[in-house]
């Protein structure tokens, strides 16, 4: 015969209070024990000397150990952290001749007693000295490099170069740090599909040990849909010592490109220059000079050249 189910409720809500009276008599039973726990502290420092920075921003830690019963515990254990910070101008330092500050830990242990309360006892801190390098400042003009991901839908093209206002800026931070550095890098742009113009600004990487001003810059990219077409241009002869001439054949070539649709209108045979080099006859004995192209508008590309070689006699 089944039981009611009224009754087995009851028989669990029994089971339930009882165990957690005595989960709570245990917990209030080892709370009351002694325990010795570390706690680790974020240490900051500041007031450098005038013009000197820290050269690297590697977070400095200091361990302690404390002792005192589980309820004395619970807050340096699970309370809000707080940072210890260290004015340099009025602590016990000592510094060499490389900028090497050493600072003793043991005058923390005052900080870290009001920060656990005065229940529990700080039985040792470690590690018992930090070394800071210091170096001064200084302010140089750095290139700006964009790091920029771009993709362009179908049948579109980047009219011109992208542009980056400002290209340089004035970073301020370490000499160890600021004269080595080569540029500064934007944070990663990713743009894909695109099928019209961008301008936008662009946060710099600049870490936490250096400053830059200003601290972003804009980008911005030309972009149109393009058309292919073709062009007949006159072949010019470069690097010809006087009194030779040369004759070519044939003095013009036609090139096959893309073009910007909102620039079609500015070509013309002048927005090219196009010739053959009298120094690769030197190196060849063939009677063919290959055809460069020493100057195109922006806004074209994927230029092919026909024919890609000419023929040429010296006089």
């Amino acid at each position: 015969m089944r039981k009611p189910l009224g009754k087995s409720r009851i028989k669990l809500l029994v089971f339930v209070f009882f165990f957690f009276l005595s989960f709570l008599f245990w917990l209030l039973n080892a709370l009351n024990k002694e325990y010795s726990v570390v706690v680790k502290y974020a240490v900051r420092f500041a007031g450098y000397p005038a013009n000197y920075v820290l050269v690297n921003d590697t977070p400095y830690y200091v361990n302690a150990l404390i002792r005192g019963r589980g309820y004395d515990l619970l807050w340096p254990l699970y309370g809000p952290s707080d940072n210890l910070r260290v004015n340099l101008e009025g602590a016990r330092i000592s510094t060499n001749a490389s900028g090497i500050y050493k600072f003793s830990t043991k005058d923390l242990k005052t900080r870290i007693q009001q920060l656990a309360g005065s229940a529990v006892q700080i039985s040792g801190i470690w590690p018992d000295t930090f070394y800071l390098a210091v170096a001064p400042v200084v302010v140089r003009r750095i290139a700006v490099k964009p790091e920029l991901r771009v993709t362009l839908a179908r049948q579109y093209m980047f009219c011109r170069p992208f542009t980056c206002i400002p290209d340089t800026v004035t970073v301020t931070g370490a000499s160890s740090m600021v004269d080595t550095m080569q540029y500064i890098a934007t944070r990663p742009v990713t743009l894909s599909g695109l099928k019209k113009s961008y301008s936008g600004k662009v946060q710099l990487q600049t870490g936490t040990m250096i400053k830059c001003q200003p601290e972003q810059v804009q980008i911005n990219m030309e972009i149109d849909k393009f058309t292919e077409t073709s062009m007949r241009v006159p072949v010019k002869v470069v690097n010809l010592p006087p009194p030779l001439r040369m004759k070519i054949f044939p003095a013009e070539v036609t090139l096959n490109f893309r073009v910007c649709l909102n620039h079609y209108k500015e070509l013309s045979p002048e927005s090219f220059t196009v010739a053959v080099d009298y120094r690769e006859h030197l190196s060849d004995t063939t009677s063919l000079l290959p055809v460069h192209v020493l100057q195109k508008p922006d806004f074209t590309g994927n230029i092919l050249v026909s024919p890609s070689e000419i023929e040429f006699i010296l006089e």
